[in-house]
Order: structure tokens, then sequence, then C-alpha cells
């Protein structure tokens, strides 16, 4: 028997006391400032990773995590990465969203900072975009744009049901293994763009002018004549 894309992934989402999510949060990642440098010898290479978690519960009790590409040598990176996440109880869920510096030494990456964002505070239908502080104090900010409704979207389904099946393999939704990091993900010198070709007009010409040469004195005017002296 053919089973939906839902009934698929419900024992994905569904925990430990088998609920089905209610509604589906959409979670944009925008951008973040001032991070933070945790690491003296190298330069910030932040990435996100984010997931719904319950007080008392594993950071990962839905098995959903989603994590944003790298983004090197940036302290003030912009993301733009859209993804939804199932929720189940509103009310005593959060989104966790933590931001790391990514190790190229291939050890552990550093945890810059984190967010706990109460879905309670969230109203159904109503998007919500600001900045969050990270914590520690002084990690820096991240800005993320909410939007929660009712029931679970299809695409929800396929964006778990995808997650679950890169995790089987270690890899982490929309986030790159260090060894095989893009090339076009590390800063790119801008080109100065070569101006269009402005044929240069030759200065028009101006009208002949003859210049004819000054009439010359008469040779009896030189010298002069004396005058002559009284005696």
């Amino acid at each position: 028997m053919f089973k939906s894309l839902k009934e698929k992934t419900k024992n994905l989402v569904a925990g430990p006391d088998n609920s089905t999510p209610t509604h589906t949060l959409t979670v944009s990642i925008v951008e973040a400032r001032n991070l933070v440098k945790k690491d003296t010898t190298s330069q910030t290479d932040p990435y996100c990773m984010a997931n719904i978690h319950q007080e008392g519960r594993s950071k990962l009790w839905n098995g959903i995590q989603r994590s944003t590409k790298i983004h090197y040598n940036a302290i003030n990176p912009t993301f733009n990465e859209t993804f939804p996440l199932p929720i189940k109880r509103q009310m005593i869920e959060s989104l966790h969203v933590r931001v790391f510096d990514k190790d190229q030494m291939g050890l552990m990456d550093r945890l810059i900072g984190e967010v706990y964002v109460p879905l309670a505070d969230l109203i159904t239908g109503l998007p919500v975009d600001r900045w969050y502080d990270l914590v520690p104090p002084r990690g820096g900010q991240v800005r993320l744009a909410l939007t929660l409704t009712t029931g679970w979207s299809d695409q929800a389904a396929a964006e778990a049901l995808r997650a679950n099946q890169m995790s089987a393999t270690g890899q982490t939704v929309g986030s790159y293994p260090a060894s095989a990091a893009p090339a076009s993900s590390y800063p790119q010198p801008t080109p100065t763009p070569t101006p269009a070709y402005q044929p240069v007009s030759p200065p028009a010409p101006t009208a002949y002018q003859p210049v004819f040469p000054t009439a010359a004195t008469p040779a009896s005017s030189y010298p002069p004549t004396p005058t002559p002296t009284p005696t």
C-alpha cells in the first residue's frame, strides 16, 4: 500500500509520546552581526544550526535539525536560508538556534552563541522579524524571521524526511563538510567593471585666421631729422 509523505515521516517526528505535529514553523535565518572571534589564529567561518527544543527532552527529541551553509571569513554573514520545522506543543517548545565557528583543521567546531525563542511568544499567522542576542553576552546577534501556521505542511514533511536521510550519512541539511566546502564559498574580490569604450571626438577645427605682417615703417623716417642747435 502506498504511504503518503506524512505517513512516511510520522515515526520520525512523533517522538517518544507518539504525538503528531499541529503547527509548522517556517524559520528564516537571515543574517548575523558582530560575531565574536573564537579562534585567534584564524578567521571566523560561521554557520547556524536550528532545531525544536522541548524542556526536559534532548535537543533533538523530534529528530530534526537544520544547518545553514558555512560563510568563510565573515563576522557579519548573510545567510538568507529558509526551512520549515514541525511543531507539536507550541506552549512548551522553543526554537533553538546555535551559531558555530567552523574549525578548518577538522577539530571540534566552536560555539559562538545560541538563543532560545519560546514558541508561546508567537501568534499563529503573524510573522516576526527581529534581532536576537546570542548567549553568552557579547557573542553577537542573529536575525530570524519566523512564521507559525496551523497544520503540518507537505513541505515540512518532505524537509523532515530529507533531513533524516542526510543525517543517516553524517550530514546536516544545508551544510558542507569542511573537506567538501565549495571554492565559491570563499570571499571573492569584486572585479572592477571595465568601462564601455567611449570614442574620443577630435576637437572641432577652428576657422583659419590669416596673420598679416604689420606694415613696415618707411625707410625715409629713419633716422629722425635732428633738431638744429641755435648759435
